[in-house]
């Protein structure tokens, strides 16, 4: 029983701690620690209830159940990050062909050539404003007023113009 009180108390620090930096491994490992608290409990209940079987068997069928669909999940989750970084590295791999004027021009249709474009100009854009400290990194939002941004970020060019 003790095993499961420090477990249950993990889950209670991991809660109000938020220790990863990406809300998706935070949930992760909270709802595998609430996964481990129910087995760890209804196993115990298992095991001090030994002269029925039906009792025993159902909670083991619980337990087994519930894991499954924990690892089902943990996978689907998995694999759901795994293609979407798979997924910007095959758009980055399409903008750097559509650069090039032979592929850009017989390879792809206009629409999507230039939907390719915009798309690298807008991340030019968002990256040169990451740099320039106007859009935090993390978060993906203004550090400034959205009237002074032009005004930053021409500073930022006088700047970067006057040490280089």
């Amino acid at each position: 029983m003790f095993i499961f009180f420090l477990v249950t108390f993990y889950g209670i620090l991991l809660h109000y701690m938020q220790p990863y930096k990406h809300e998706l491994f935070n949930k992760i490992d909270l709802i595998q620690t609430a996964v481990l608290a129910a087995s760890v409990y209804l196993g115990f209940i298992a095991y001090l209830n030994t002269d029925k079987y039906w009792l025993r068997l159902s909670i083991l069928l619980i337990i087994g159940g519930m894991n499954a669909v924990f690892i089902a999940w943990s996978f689907k989750m998995l694999i759901h990050g795994y293609t979407f970084s798979i997924k910007n590295s095959y758009d980055n791999f399409l903008m750097s062909l559509v650069r090039i004027k032979l592929c850009g021009r017989y390879c792809f249709t206009k629409k999507t050539r230039l939907f390719y474009l915009r798309k690298r100009w807008i991340r030019s854009v968002v990256d040169k404003f990451r740099m320039s400290n106007i859009i935090n990194a993390w978060t993906g939002q203004s550090n400034g007023k959205k009237e002074n941004i032009l005004a930053m970020l021409n500073a930022n060019d006088l700047q970067v113009k006057n040490e280089g």
